[in-house]
Protein backbone atom coordinates (compact mmCIF):
# COMPACT_ATOMS: atom_id res chain seq x y z
CA UNK A 1 0.00 0.00 0.00
CA UNK A 2 1.31 3.21 -1.12
CA UNK A 3 0.99 5.72 1.68
CA UNK A 4 0.52 9.88 0.87
CA UNK A 5 2.72 12.11 1.93
CA UNK A 6 1.11 14.90 4.14
CA UNK A 7 1.37 18.24 2.54
CA UNK A 8 3.68 21.26 4.14
CA UNK A 9 1.90 24.13 5.59
CA UNK A 10 2.75 27.77 6.14
CA UNK A 11 0.91 30.92 7.52
CA UNK A 12 1.59 34.30 5.38
CA UNK A 13 0.93 37.73 5.53
CA UNK A 14 0.60 39.96 2.08
CA UNK A 15 -1.45 42.81 0.53
CA UNK A 16 -0.65 46.63 1.31
CA UNK A 17 0.36 47.06 4.91
CA UNK A 18 0.16 42.88 5.46
CA UNK A 19 -2.86 42.87 6.07
CA UNK A 20 -4.43 39.83 4.51
CA UNK A 21 -3.67 36.72 6.25
CA UNK A 22 -3.51 33.10 4.61
CA UNK A 23 -2.03 29.72 4.36
CA UNK A 24 0.19 28.10 2.02
CA UNK A 25 -0.46 24.20 1.33
CA UNK A 26 2.77 23.00 -0.54
CA UNK A 27 3.08 19.75 -2.16
CA UNK A 28 5.06 17.39 -0.62
CA UNK A 29 6.90 16.23 -3.70
CA UNK A 30 6.23 18.43 -6.70
CA UNK A 31 8.70 18.62 -9.62
CA UNK A 32 7.69 22.05 -11.18
CA UNK A 33 5.28 23.98 -9.30
CA UNK A 34 5.51 26.97 -11.29
CA UNK A 35 4.34 25.62 -14.22
CA UNK A 36 1.01 24.34 -12.50
CA UNK A 37 -1.74 26.51 -11.49
CA UNK A 38 -1.85 27.39 -7.42
CA UNK A 39 -5.18 26.97 -6.64
CA UNK A 40 -6.81 29.99 -4.45
CA UNK A 41 -9.66 28.97 -1.97
CA UNK A 42 -12.29 32.23 -1.05
CA UNK A 43 -14.15 32.96 1.78
CA UNK A 44 -17.58 31.82 1.87
CA UNK A 45 -19.41 34.31 3.26
CA UNK A 46 -17.95 35.79 6.66
CA UNK A 47 -16.66 32.41 7.50
CA UNK A 48 -13.22 32.32 8.11
CA UNK A 49 -10.53 30.34 5.77
CA UNK A 50 -11.44 26.85 7.47
CA UNK A 51 -14.07 27.17 5.65
CA UNK A 52 -17.84 25.38 6.78
CA UNK A 53 -16.99 21.78 8.34
CA UNK A 54 -13.42 22.74 7.55
CA UNK A 55 -14.02 22.26 3.54
CA UNK A 56 -10.92 24.68 3.23
CA UNK A 57 -8.60 23.04 4.94
CA UNK A 58 -9.53 19.67 3.43
CA UNK A 59 -10.32 20.51 -0.02
CA UNK A 60 -6.62 22.28 0.23
CA UNK A 61 -4.97 19.00 0.93
CA UNK A 62 -6.60 16.96 -1.50
CA UNK A 63 -5.76 19.46 -4.00
CA UNK A 64 -2.25 19.22 -2.71
CA UNK A 65 -1.73 15.98 -3.51
CA UNK A 66 -2.59 16.40 -7.38
CA UNK A 67 1.01 18.55 -7.17
CA UNK A 68 -0.84 22.17 -6.93
CA UNK A 69 -0.19 24.77 -4.36
CA UNK A 70 -2.76 25.94 -2.78
CA UNK A 71 -3.68 29.25 -0.77
CA UNK A 72 -6.87 29.69 1.27
CA UNK A 73 -6.87 33.32 2.76
CA UNK A 74 -8.97 35.65 4.75
CA UNK A 75 -10.65 38.68 2.53
CA UNK A 76 -10.10 41.88 4.68
CA UNK A 77 -12.36 42.25 7.64
CA UNK A 78 -12.54 38.11 8.25
CA UNK A 79 -10.55 35.65 10.17
CA UNK A 80 -7.23 37.05 10.81
CA UNK A 81 -6.94 39.97 7.64
CA UNK A 82 -7.59 43.60 8.89
CA UNK A 83 -10.03 45.74 7.50
CA UNK A 84 -9.01 48.37 3.90
CA UNK A 85 -7.99 51.40 5.28
CA UNK A 86 -9.82 52.67 1.63
CA UNK A 87 -13.17 52.42 2.47
CA UNK A 88 -13.82 50.93 -0.79
CA UNK A 89 -17.35 48.76 -1.37
CA UNK A 90 -17.40 45.61 -0.52
CA UNK A 91 -17.86 43.82 -3.89
CA UNK A 92 -14.55 46.03 -4.99
CA UNK A 93 -12.76 45.51 -2.22
CA UNK A 94 -13.02 41.71 -2.28
CA UNK A 95 -11.71 42.37 -6.08
CA UNK A 96 -8.95 43.94 -4.35
CA UNK A 97 -7.95 41.94 -2.11
CA UNK A 98 -8.05 39.39 -4.61
CA UNK A 99 -5.86 40.66 -6.53
CA UNK A 100 -3.46 41.65 -3.96
CA UNK A 101 -3.48 37.72 -2.86
CA UNK A 102 -2.35 36.65 -6.47
CA UNK A 103 0.36 39.82 -7.36
CA UNK A 104 2.03 38.22 -4.51
CA UNK A 105 1.81 34.89 -4.96
CA UNK A 106 3.43 35.91 -8.47
CA UNK A 107 5.72 37.68 -7.13
CA UNK A 108 6.87 35.72 -3.93
CA UNK A 109 6.74 32.05 -5.14
CA UNK A 110 6.72 32.63 -8.91
CA UNK A 111 2.99 31.48 -9.95
CA UNK A 112 1.83 32.14 -13.31
CA UNK A 113 -1.88 31.49 -13.50
CA UNK A 114 -4.71 30.34 -10.91
CA UNK A 115 -7.80 28.77 -10.04
CA UNK A 116 -10.33 30.42 -8.08
CA UNK A 117 -12.58 28.20 -5.42
CA UNK A 118 -15.83 29.62 -3.82
CA UNK A 119 -18.72 28.00 -1.96
CA UNK A 120 -21.43 30.78 -1.97
CA UNK A 121 -20.45 34.33 -2.09
CA UNK A 122 -16.90 33.11 -2.58
CA UNK A 123 -18.33 31.47 -5.94
CA UNK A 124 -19.45 34.91 -6.65
CA UNK A 125 -16.22 35.94 -5.88
CA UNK A 126 -14.67 33.59 -7.88
CA UNK A 127 -17.03 33.72 -11.34
CA UNK A 128 -16.82 37.59 -11.09
CA UNK A 129 -13.05 38.05 -10.77
CA UNK A 130 -12.11 35.76 -12.73
CA UNK A 131 -13.33 37.51 -15.97
CA UNK A 132 -11.07 40.28 -15.71
CA UNK A 133 -7.95 38.68 -14.69
CA UNK A 134 -6.18 37.09 -17.44
CA UNK A 135 -4.28 34.70 -14.74
CA UNK A 136 -6.75 33.04 -13.34
CA UNK A 137 -7.28 29.66 -15.20
CA UNK A 138 -9.95 28.84 -13.15
CA UNK A 139 -12.89 29.16 -11.19
CA UNK A 140 -14.96 25.18 -8.44
CA UNK A 141 -18.95 26.45 -8.00
CA UNK A 142 -20.70 24.74 -5.38
CA UNK A 143 -24.52 25.92 -5.39
CA UNK A 144 -24.10 29.11 -7.24
CA UNK A 145 -27.70 30.93 -7.72
CA UNK A 146 -29.09 30.42 -10.55
CA UNK A 147 -32.16 32.22 -11.91
CA UNK A 148 -35.42 30.31 -12.27
CA UNK A 149 -36.97 28.38 -14.94
CA UNK A 150 -40.04 27.24 -15.49
CA UNK A 151 -38.85 23.69 -14.83
CA UNK A 152 -37.29 24.66 -11.62
CA UNK A 153 -40.69 26.08 -10.57
CA UNK A 154 -42.83 23.17 -11.30
CA UNK A 155 -40.22 20.79 -10.09
CA UNK A 156 -40.63 22.87 -6.58
CA UNK A 157 -44.42 22.55 -6.56
CA UNK A 158 -44.73 18.87 -7.37
CA UNK A 159 -41.75 18.82 -4.42
CA UNK A 160 -44.66 20.98 -2.33
CA UNK A 161 -47.69 19.41 -2.96
CA UNK A 162 -46.18 15.99 -2.68
CA UNK A 163 -44.93 16.60 1.00
CA UNK A 164 -46.31 14.43 3.79
CA UNK A 165 -45.23 16.84 6.63
CA UNK A 166 -46.93 19.65 4.55
CA UNK A 167 -50.22 17.87 4.31
CA UNK A 168 -50.17 17.20 8.03
CA UNK A 169 -49.78 20.87 8.90
CA UNK A 170 -52.52 21.35 6.79
CA UNK A 171 -54.84 19.22 8.54
CA UNK A 172 -54.18 20.20 12.15
CA UNK A 173 -55.14 23.44 11.08
CA UNK A 174 -51.78 25.42 10.50
CA UNK A 175 -52.23 28.60 8.36
CA UNK A 176 -48.43 28.71 7.52
CA UNK A 177 -49.31 25.69 5.33
CA UNK A 178 -51.72 26.40 3.42
CA UNK A 179 -50.12 29.65 2.57
CA UNK A 180 -47.29 27.14 1.07
CA UNK A 181 -49.65 24.69 -0.31
CA UNK A 182 -51.43 27.92 -2.52
CA UNK A 183 -48.28 29.80 -2.86
CA UNK A 184 -47.99 30.64 -6.87
CA UNK A 185 -44.77 29.83 -9.05
CA UNK A 186 -42.53 32.69 -8.36
CA UNK A 187 -43.89 34.05 -5.02
CA UNK A 188 -40.40 33.44 -3.24
CA UNK A 189 -38.74 35.53 -6.05
CA UNK A 190 -41.19 38.33 -5.10
CA UNK A 191 -41.04 38.59 -1.65
CA UNK A 192 -37.36 38.42 -2.42
CA UNK A 193 -37.73 41.47 -4.38
CA UNK A 194 -39.74 42.86 -2.22
CA UNK A 195 -36.98 42.80 1.02
CA UNK A 196 -34.47 44.40 -1.16
CA UNK A 197 -32.96 42.04 -2.80
CA UNK A 198 -32.47 41.57 -6.86
CA UNK A 199 -35.46 39.53 -8.41
CA UNK A 200 -33.20 36.33 -9.80
CA UNK A 201 -35.86 35.78 -12.47
CA UNK A 202 -35.72 39.31 -13.99
CA UNK A 203 -34.01 40.16 -16.97
CA UNK A 204 -31.81 42.23 -15.79
CA UNK A 205 -30.51 40.01 -13.50
CA UNK A 206 -29.93 37.28 -16.47
CA UNK A 207 -28.30 39.56 -18.63
CA UNK A 208 -25.73 40.26 -15.60
CA UNK A 209 -24.90 36.75 -15.01
CA UNK A 210 -24.93 35.53 -18.53
CA UNK A 211 -22.24 38.44 -19.55
CA UNK A 212 -20.30 37.11 -16.05
CA UNK A 213 -20.37 33.39 -17.20
CA UNK A 214 -19.44 34.45 -20.65
CA UNK A 215 -16.18 36.34 -19.17
CA UNK A 216 -15.95 33.88 -16.98
CA UNK A 217 -15.52 30.84 -19.71
CA UNK A 218 -13.47 32.89 -22.11
CA UNK A 219 -10.52 32.05 -23.68
CA UNK A 220 -11.09 28.02 -23.38
CA UNK A 221 -11.27 27.79 -19.44
CA UNK A 222 -13.07 25.62 -18.37
CA UNK A 223 -16.24 25.31 -15.73
CA UNK A 224 -16.78 22.57 -12.63
CA UNK A 225 -20.15 23.59 -11.04
CA UNK A 226 -21.55 21.19 -7.94
CA UNK A 227 -24.75 21.50 -6.99
CA UNK A 228 -26.65 20.16 -4.01
CA UNK A 229 -30.22 19.64 -2.13
CA UNK A 230 -29.31 22.47 0.15
CA UNK A 231 -30.53 25.52 -1.30
CA UNK A 232 -33.86 24.00 -2.64
CA UNK A 233 -35.12 27.64 -3.05
CA UNK A 234 -32.76 28.69 -5.46
CA UNK A 235 -31.99 24.90 -7.91
CA UNK A 236 -33.71 21.95 -7.89
CA UNK A 237 -32.02 19.83 -10.86
CA UNK A 238 -28.60 19.66 -12.41
CA UNK A 239 -28.99 21.16 -15.68
CA UNK A 240 -31.14 24.28 -14.12
CA UNK A 241 -27.68 26.51 -15.06
CA UNK A 242 -27.76 25.80 -18.66
CA UNK A 243 -31.31 26.63 -18.90
CA UNK A 244 -31.97 29.66 -17.07
CA UNK A 245 -28.62 30.66 -18.97
CA UNK A 246 -29.48 29.83 -22.52
CA UNK A 247 -27.69 32.84 -23.92
CA UNK A 248 -24.03 31.31 -22.73
CA UNK A 249 -22.12 28.86 -24.86
CA UNK A 250 -21.17 26.28 -22.12
CA UNK A 251 -20.53 23.55 -24.27
CA UNK A 252 -18.26 21.15 -23.18
CA UNK A 253 -16.13 23.08 -21.21
CA UNK A 254 -18.71 22.73 -18.33
CA UNK A 255 -19.31 20.00 -16.46
CA UNK A 256 -21.46 19.71 -13.60
CA UNK A 257 -22.67 17.36 -11.20
CA UNK A 258 -25.23 17.42 -8.64
CA UNK A 259 -24.63 15.67 -5.20
CA UNK A 260 -28.04 14.01 -3.88
CA UNK A 261 -28.45 14.65 -0.52
CA UNK A 262 -26.05 17.18 0.47
CA UNK A 263 -26.47 19.97 2.29
CA UNK A 264 -25.10 23.31 1.32
CA UNK A 265 -22.01 23.14 3.91
CA UNK A 266 -21.71 19.54 3.26
CA UNK A 267 -22.24 18.62 7.04
CA UNK A 268 -22.01 15.12 6.34
CA UNK A 269 -18.47 13.53 6.19
CA UNK A 270 -19.88 11.09 3.22
CA UNK A 271 -20.76 14.00 1.00
CA UNK A 272 -17.75 16.26 1.98
CA UNK A 273 -15.68 12.64 1.06
CA UNK A 274 -17.30 12.84 -2.43
CA UNK A 275 -17.10 16.03 -3.20
CA UNK A 276 -13.25 16.11 -2.31
CA UNK A 277 -13.12 13.15 -4.55
CA UNK A 278 -14.97 14.78 -7.65
CA UNK A 279 -12.88 18.20 -7.42
CA UNK A 280 -9.32 16.16 -6.85
CA UNK A 281 -10.22 14.04 -10.23
CA UNK A 282 -11.49 17.27 -11.89
CA UNK A 283 -8.11 19.13 -10.96
CA UNK A 284 -6.23 15.78 -12.16
CA UNK A 285 -8.61 15.48 -15.62
CA UNK A 286 -7.98 19.23 -16.31
CA UNK A 287 -4.34 19.80 -15.65
CA UNK A 288 -2.57 19.90 -18.99
CA UNK A 289 -5.47 22.21 -20.01
CA UNK A 290 -4.85 24.48 -16.95
CA UNK A 291 -1.46 25.21 -17.85
CA UNK A 292 -2.65 27.66 -18.80
CA UNK A 293 -6.28 28.51 -19.59
CA UNK A 294 -9.10 27.02 -17.80
CA UNK A 295 -11.96 27.44 -15.31
CA UNK A 296 -12.23 25.64 -12.17
CA UNK A 297 -15.81 26.90 -10.86
CA UNK A 298 -16.89 27.74 -7.49
CA UNK A 299 -20.23 29.12 -6.75
CA UNK A 300 -22.73 32.50 -7.24
CA UNK A 301 -24.91 33.42 -4.38
CA UNK A 302 -27.49 36.08 -4.24
CA UNK A 303 -25.55 37.60 -1.37
CA UNK A 304 -22.83 39.70 -4.01
CA UNK A 305 -25.69 39.56 -6.34
CA UNK A 306 -27.43 42.18 -3.83
CA UNK A 307 -24.12 43.99 -3.67
CA UNK A 308 -23.66 43.95 -7.89
CA UNK A 309 -27.84 45.66 -8.05
CA UNK A 310 -27.65 47.78 -4.81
Amino acid sequence: MVQRMTPIERAHSFGGQQRLVGIVTEPAQVQSPQQRPMVVILNSGIIHRVGPNRLGVLLAREIAVEGCRVLRFDLSGIGDSEMRPDALPPLEAAFADIREALDWAEGHLGCRSFVLVGLCSGADHAVLYSGGDPRVVGAVIMDPTVPPTAKFRWRRWIRRVTNLELWRRVFTGEASAWQRVLARPGAAEARRSRRGGPDLGSAEVRRYLEDAYRRALADSRELLAVFTDGMPSQHNYAEQLRDALPAVDFSSRCRIAYLHGADHTFSDESQRDKLLALVRSWVREAHLKLIPGVVLAACLSAEVLDLAFA
